[in-house]
Protein backbone atom coordinates (compact mmCIF):
# COMPACT_ATOMS: atom_id res chain seq x y z
CA UNK A 1 0.00 0.00 0.00
CA UNK A 2 1.35 3.41 -0.47
CA UNK A 3 -0.32 6.81 0.12
CA UNK A 4 0.81 10.55 -0.50
CA UNK A 5 0.49 10.97 3.47
CA UNK A 6 0.41 8.30 6.29
CA UNK A 7 -0.52 9.58 9.12
CA UNK A 8 0.12 7.73 13.08
CA UNK A 9 -2.22 7.77 15.26
CA UNK A 10 -6.16 9.09 15.25
CA UNK A 11 -6.88 11.03 17.75
CA UNK A 12 -8.18 14.83 16.95
CA UNK A 13 -5.14 15.95 15.64
CA UNK A 14 -4.74 13.23 13.10
CA UNK A 15 -8.64 12.94 12.04
CA UNK A 16 -8.07 16.52 11.51
CA UNK A 17 -4.90 16.04 9.28
CA UNK A 18 -6.43 13.28 7.41
CA UNK A 19 -9.33 15.52 6.83
CA UNK A 20 -8.00 18.62 5.23
CA UNK A 21 -5.38 16.64 3.17
CA UNK A 22 -7.73 14.35 1.36
CA UNK A 23 -9.78 17.31 0.63
CA UNK A 24 -7.64 18.75 -1.26
CA UNK A 25 -6.90 15.65 -3.05
CA UNK A 26 -4.05 14.20 -0.71
CA UNK A 27 -4.17 10.08 -0.61
CA UNK A 28 -4.16 9.57 2.74
CA UNK A 29 -4.02 7.00 5.42
CA UNK A 30 -4.60 6.71 8.94
CA UNK A 31 -3.10 4.25 11.01
CA UNK A 32 -4.42 3.65 14.79
CA UNK A 33 -3.02 1.14 16.91
CA UNK A 34 -6.77 0.25 18.47
CA UNK A 35 -9.63 -0.87 18.37
CA UNK A 36 -11.87 1.97 18.46
CA UNK A 37 -10.34 5.56 16.65
CA UNK A 38 -10.36 9.17 18.38
CA UNK A 39 -7.66 8.74 20.99
CA UNK A 40 -8.97 11.04 23.92
CA UNK A 41 -12.63 11.58 22.16
CA UNK A 42 -13.02 8.11 22.86
CA UNK A 43 -16.25 7.16 24.82
CA UNK A 44 -17.98 3.36 26.36
CA UNK A 45 -21.32 2.61 27.97
CA UNK A 46 -22.14 1.70 31.15
CA UNK A 47 -25.60 0.34 32.47
CA UNK A 48 -26.64 2.56 29.29
CA UNK A 49 -24.92 5.31 30.04
CA UNK A 50 -22.59 7.05 28.03
CA UNK A 51 -19.22 8.71 29.22
CA UNK A 52 -16.82 10.56 27.07
CA UNK A 53 -13.12 9.70 27.80
CA UNK A 54 -11.95 13.56 26.88
CA UNK A 55 -13.84 16.24 25.17
CA UNK A 56 -16.30 16.75 28.07
CA UNK A 57 -17.37 19.70 26.32
CA UNK A 58 -16.55 22.70 24.02
CA UNK A 59 -16.79 26.22 23.07
CA UNK A 60 -17.03 29.04 20.43
CA UNK A 61 -19.58 27.40 18.45
CA UNK A 62 -21.96 30.54 18.10
CA UNK A 63 -22.09 32.02 14.04
CA UNK A 64 -19.37 33.96 13.68
CA UNK A 65 -16.91 32.66 16.08
CA UNK A 66 -13.88 30.23 15.76
CA UNK A 67 -14.89 27.11 16.15
CA UNK A 68 -17.96 27.63 14.34
CA UNK A 69 -15.98 28.02 11.42
CA UNK A 70 -14.03 25.14 11.78
CA UNK A 71 -17.15 22.98 12.49
CA UNK A 72 -18.25 24.39 9.49
CA UNK A 73 -15.71 23.51 7.37
CA UNK A 74 -14.81 19.86 8.68
CA UNK A 75 -18.53 18.89 8.16
CA UNK A 76 -19.52 18.81 11.59
CA UNK A 77 -22.07 21.62 12.29
CA UNK A 78 -25.12 20.22 10.83
CA UNK A 79 -24.45 16.51 11.34
CA UNK A 80 -23.45 16.98 15.63
CA UNK A 81 -25.99 17.06 18.36
CA UNK A 82 -24.86 20.40 19.89
CA UNK A 83 -26.52 21.27 23.17
CA UNK A 84 -25.81 24.76 24.79
CA UNK A 85 -24.38 25.25 28.06
CA UNK A 86 -26.03 27.92 30.33
CA UNK A 87 -24.87 30.98 29.57
CA UNK A 88 -25.70 32.38 32.29
CA UNK A 89 -22.88 29.95 34.39
CA UNK A 90 -21.59 27.41 32.22
CA UNK A 91 -18.73 26.41 34.81
CA UNK A 92 -19.74 26.90 38.43
CA UNK A 93 -16.47 26.96 40.33
CA UNK A 94 -16.87 25.77 44.12
CA UNK A 95 -13.91 27.73 46.00
CA UNK A 96 -13.72 28.09 50.12
CA UNK A 97 -17.54 27.35 50.65
CA UNK A 98 -18.18 29.83 47.79
CA UNK A 99 -19.82 29.10 44.51
CA UNK A 100 -19.29 31.17 41.49
CA UNK A 101 -20.56 31.26 37.81
CA UNK A 102 -18.54 31.82 34.57
CA UNK A 103 -21.21 32.92 32.74
CA UNK A 104 -20.83 33.42 28.63
CA UNK A 105 -20.13 36.96 26.94
CA UNK A 106 -17.56 39.26 28.17
CA UNK A 107 -19.83 41.80 30.12
CA UNK A 108 -22.11 38.60 31.03
CA UNK A 109 -18.67 37.45 32.76
CA UNK A 110 -17.75 40.51 34.42
CA UNK A 111 -21.26 41.55 35.64
CA UNK A 112 -21.76 37.89 37.46
CA UNK A 113 -18.40 38.04 39.11
CA UNK A 114 -18.41 41.45 40.37
CA UNK A 115 -21.76 40.29 42.29
CA UNK A 116 -19.20 38.54 44.64
CA UNK A 117 -16.36 41.05 44.02
CA UNK A 118 -17.53 44.32 43.78
CA UNK A 119 -14.47 46.02 43.88
CA UNK A 120 -12.93 44.04 40.83
CA UNK A 121 -14.62 46.21 38.12
CA UNK A 122 -11.47 47.59 36.95
CA UNK A 123 -9.38 44.85 37.16
CA UNK A 124 -11.73 42.46 35.66
CA UNK A 125 -12.30 45.10 32.64
CA UNK A 126 -8.61 44.96 31.96
CA UNK A 127 -8.60 41.05 32.05
CA UNK A 128 -11.21 41.00 29.59
CA UNK A 129 -9.76 43.15 27.36
CA UNK A 130 -6.24 41.47 26.92
CA UNK A 131 -7.01 38.19 26.62
CA UNK A 132 -9.48 39.16 24.25
CA UNK A 133 -6.51 41.38 22.47
CA UNK A 134 -3.86 38.27 22.48
CA UNK A 135 -7.01 36.40 20.68
CA UNK A 136 -7.34 39.48 17.58
CA UNK A 137 -3.77 39.41 17.52
CA UNK A 138 -3.58 35.48 16.41
CA UNK A 139 -4.24 34.64 12.66
CA UNK A 140 -5.21 31.40 13.49
CA UNK A 141 -7.78 31.88 15.90
CA UNK A 142 -9.46 34.84 13.80
CA UNK A 143 -8.95 32.97 10.64
CA UNK A 144 -7.08 35.95 8.62
CA UNK A 145 -4.06 36.25 6.07
CA UNK A 146 -2.11 38.34 8.68
CA UNK A 147 1.06 36.55 9.29
CA UNK A 148 1.35 35.47 13.11
CA UNK A 149 4.64 33.89 14.54
CA UNK A 150 4.00 32.10 18.13
CA UNK A 151 7.95 33.11 19.32
CA UNK A 152 7.17 36.79 18.61
CA UNK A 153 4.17 36.96 20.80
CA UNK A 154 5.14 38.51 24.11
CA UNK A 155 2.80 36.67 25.74
CA UNK A 156 4.20 33.68 25.58
CA UNK A 157 6.13 34.84 27.98
CA UNK A 158 4.28 36.10 30.34
CA UNK A 159 2.90 33.74 32.79
CA UNK A 160 -0.93 33.75 33.25
CA UNK A 161 -0.89 33.32 37.16
CA UNK A 162 1.37 36.42 37.03
CA UNK A 163 -0.51 38.43 34.92
CA UNK A 164 -4.03 37.33 36.97
CA UNK A 165 -2.36 38.29 39.66
CA UNK A 166 -1.02 42.35 38.67
CA UNK A 167 -4.57 42.50 37.73
CA UNK A 168 -6.82 41.27 40.10
CA UNK A 169 -5.68 42.24 43.81
CA UNK A 170 -8.48 39.48 45.61
CA UNK A 171 -7.06 35.83 45.98
CA UNK A 172 -10.24 34.33 45.80
CA UNK A 173 -10.95 35.69 42.18
CA UNK A 174 -7.86 35.32 41.37
CA UNK A 175 -8.23 31.18 41.91
CA UNK A 176 -11.75 31.40 40.34
CA UNK A 177 -10.61 32.76 37.34
CA UNK A 178 -8.51 29.39 37.32
CA UNK A 179 -10.81 27.28 38.29
CA UNK A 180 -11.65 25.79 35.10
CA UNK A 181 -7.66 25.27 34.49
CA UNK A 182 -7.67 21.78 34.01
CA UNK A 183 -8.79 22.44 30.47
CA UNK A 184 -5.52 23.48 29.46
CA UNK A 185 -3.17 21.86 32.04
CA UNK A 186 -2.96 24.80 33.88
CA UNK A 187 0.69 25.13 36.08
CA UNK A 188 0.83 28.29 38.08
CA UNK A 189 4.54 28.77 37.52
CA UNK A 190 4.55 27.26 33.88
CA UNK A 191 1.98 28.68 31.86
CA UNK A 192 1.46 31.46 30.08
CA UNK A 193 -1.03 33.81 29.65
CA UNK A 194 -1.22 33.06 25.97
CA UNK A 195 -2.46 29.26 26.12
CA UNK A 196 -4.68 30.82 28.83
CA UNK A 197 -6.42 33.65 27.00
CA UNK A 198 -6.27 31.18 24.15
CA UNK A 199 -8.79 28.98 26.27
CA UNK A 200 -10.26 30.71 28.56
CA UNK A 201 -11.80 33.64 26.09
CA UNK A 202 -13.30 30.62 23.75
CA UNK A 203 -15.34 29.62 26.44
CA UNK A 204 -16.59 33.02 27.22
CA UNK A 205 -17.61 33.43 24.32
CA UNK A 206 -20.43 30.16 24.08
CA UNK A 207 -19.73 26.60 25.87
CA UNK A 208 -21.32 23.38 24.19
CA UNK A 209 -21.65 19.38 25.07
CA UNK A 210 -22.40 16.99 22.35
CA UNK A 211 -25.10 15.26 23.52
CA UNK A 212 -24.89 11.38 23.70
CA UNK A 213 -20.65 11.36 23.69
CA UNK A 214 -18.20 12.78 21.66
CA UNK A 215 -17.33 9.11 19.39
CA UNK A 216 -20.13 10.96 17.25
CA UNK A 217 -17.65 13.69 16.14
CA UNK A 218 -14.95 10.70 15.60
CA UNK A 219 -17.16 8.93 13.22
CA UNK A 220 -18.12 12.01 11.03
CA UNK A 221 -13.94 12.87 10.55
CA UNK A 222 -13.41 9.06 9.85
CA UNK A 223 -16.00 9.13 7.33
CA UNK A 224 -15.10 12.25 5.76
CA UNK A 225 -11.60 10.59 5.23
CA UNK A 226 -13.19 7.72 3.05
CA UNK A 227 -15.64 9.44 1.22
CA UNK A 228 -12.74 11.15 -0.14
CA UNK A 229 -10.91 8.07 -0.88
CA UNK A 230 -8.67 7.74 2.28
CA UNK A 231 -8.17 4.76 4.19
CA UNK A 232 -8.25 4.11 8.21
CA UNK A 233 -6.72 0.82 9.57
CA UNK A 234 -7.45 -0.19 13.04
CA UNK A 235 -6.11 -2.78 15.39
CA UNK A 236 -2.25 -1.60 13.40
CA UNK A 237 0.14 -0.64 15.42
CA UNK A 238 3.85 1.14 14.04
CA UNK A 239 6.75 -1.08 15.27
CA UNK A 240 9.11 0.64 12.80
CA UNK A 241 9.72 3.83 10.59
CA UNK A 242 11.90 2.41 7.64
CA UNK A 243 14.17 5.11 6.37
CA UNK A 244 16.40 4.98 3.01
CA UNK A 245 18.79 7.51 2.63
CA UNK A 246 17.72 8.97 5.75
CA UNK A 247 13.89 9.76 4.29
CA UNK A 248 11.07 8.05 5.80
CA UNK A 249 9.75 5.22 3.12
CA UNK A 250 7.32 3.36 4.61
CA UNK A 251 6.55 2.17 8.58
CA UNK A 252 6.32 -1.52 9.58
CA UNK A 253 3.19 -2.68 11.10
CA UNK A 254 2.82 -4.93 13.97
CA UNK A 255 2.07 -7.65 11.47
CA UNK A 256 5.33 -7.91 9.43
CA UNK A 257 2.80 -5.64 6.51
CA UNK A 258 4.64 -1.95 5.16
CA UNK A 259 2.44 1.26 4.74
CA UNK A 260 4.73 3.12 1.97
CA UNK A 261 4.17 7.33 1.52
CA UNK A 262 5.67 10.35 0.27
CA UNK A 263 4.88 11.77 3.68
CA UNK A 264 4.38 11.08 7.50
CA UNK A 265 2.71 12.61 10.51
CA UNK A 266 3.13 11.84 14.19
CA UNK A 267 -0.26 12.27 16.18
CA UNK A 268 1.75 10.30 18.66
CA UNK A 269 3.78 11.18 21.80
CA UNK A 270 7.06 12.87 20.57
CA UNK A 271 9.24 10.07 22.19
CA UNK A 272 7.41 7.42 21.03
CA UNK A 273 7.79 8.20 17.27
CA UNK A 274 11.55 8.66 18.08
CA UNK A 275 11.46 4.67 19.91
CA UNK A 276 9.69 3.96 16.21
CA UNK A 277 13.75 4.96 14.06
CA UNK A 278 17.23 5.10 14.29
CA UNK A 279 18.11 7.61 12.08
CA UNK A 280 21.30 9.22 12.32
CA UNK A 281 19.64 12.28 10.78
CA UNK A 282 17.99 12.73 14.38
CA UNK A 283 20.35 14.05 16.46
CA UNK A 284 21.19 12.48 20.01
CA UNK A 285 21.20 16.37 21.86
CA UNK A 286 17.53 16.78 20.40
CA UNK A 287 16.38 13.32 21.19
CA UNK A 288 17.80 13.42 24.91
CA UNK A 289 15.84 16.83 24.82
CA UNK A 290 12.35 15.27 24.26
CA UNK A 291 12.74 12.29 26.32
CA UNK A 292 13.58 14.69 29.46
CA UNK A 293 10.47 17.07 29.14
CA UNK A 294 7.98 16.74 31.43
CA UNK A 295 4.53 15.78 30.53
CA UNK A 296 1.78 17.98 31.53
CA UNK A 297 -0.32 17.02 34.52
CA UNK A 298 -3.06 13.87 34.40
CA UNK A 299 -6.24 13.42 36.04
CA UNK A 300 -8.44 10.81 38.20
CA UNK A 301 -11.81 10.67 36.72
CA UNK A 302 -14.59 8.69 38.49
CA UNK A 303 -17.94 7.95 36.24
CA UNK A 304 -21.03 7.52 37.53
CA UNK A 305 -24.54 6.23 36.93
CA UNK A 306 -27.12 7.41 38.87
CA UNK A 307 -30.70 5.85 39.71
CA UNK A 308 -33.45 7.29 37.88
CA UNK A 309 -34.67 10.12 38.49
CA UNK A 310 -32.64 10.63 41.77
CA UNK A 311 -30.62 13.69 40.64
CA UNK A 312 -31.51 16.12 39.11
CA UNK A 313 -29.86 16.90 35.36
CA UNK A 314 -27.66 20.33 35.51
CA UNK A 315 -26.47 22.11 32.51
CA UNK A 316 -23.35 23.12 33.65
CA UNK A 317 -20.10 21.96 34.80
CA UNK A 318 -19.53 22.25 38.72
Amino acid sequence: MKFDVVIIGSGLGGLLCGNILSKEGFSVCIVEKNDKLGGSLQTFSRKGCIFNTGLNYTESLDEGQVLNQYFRYFGLHNKLPLKRLDKDGFDVINFLKGRYKLANGHVNYRETLLQHFPAEKAGLTQYLEKIQDICSSNSFYTLSHRPFNIFENVSMGVGAADFIQSVISDSRLQNVIAGNNLLYAGHEKKTSLFVHALISNSFIQSAWRIPDGSHQLVNILADNITANGGTVIKNAKVERLITENENVESVELGNGEHVEGKYFISNTHPEQILSMTDSQKIKSYFSNRIKSLEDTIGMFTLYLVFKKNSFPYLNYNF
